[in-house]
């Protein structure tokens, strides 16, 4: 049973509770998630740069193992990118039956890094970690691509 007393110290200790959790909340890093449909504001432009770098530098770091095994696969990638062009995280969605594969993507998209900072368009004023989801491919003719990710 509670007093007035009681009740009005558990209020207010509720209450600070859900201010607490707010200011948590409201300090966490802003995400925006970029998709194969985006179009607007420069974020579609981001995308293809980041892609073109990405495929560029896996071909010029095509690994010497994955060419002699003569492996092949697909695997769903999700990076998470800085304000200022670098990495925060990467996690593989679907892997490979291949670690050498898993291993050699994580590799490349390190390789890659850092990528573009920001641009000042508007999509990006609120983002403070882009997260970009695509489907990494080891090809049968020892290349590497990326395309929109199907999970």
């Amino acid at each position: 049973k509670f007093t007035t007393q009681a009740r009005a110290l558990e209020k207010r200790r509720l209450l600070a509770k859900i201010s607490q959790n707010d200011l948590d909340y409201n300090e966490r890093p802003k995400k925006a998630f970029l998709s194969p449909t985006t179009k607007g504001n420069g974020a579609a432009k981001y995308l293809d740069t980041w892609r073109k770098k990405l495929v560029q530098t896996g071909n010029s770091n095509y690994p010497v193992q994955i060419k002699a095994k003569d492996l092949q696969d697909t695997l769903i990638v999700s990076v998470e990118i800085k304000r200022n062009g670098t990495i925060n995280k990467i996690r593989i969605l679907k892997k490979s039956k291949h670690k050498l594969l898993n291993d050699a993507a994580l590799r490349i998209i390190r390789d890659a890094s850092p990528f573009e900072a920001f641009p000042d368009a508007e999509y990006f004023k609120t983002v403070d970690i882009l997260v970009i989801t695509r489907s990494i491919h080891f090809l049968p003719d020892n290349t590497f691509n990326s395309t929109s990710a199907a999970l």
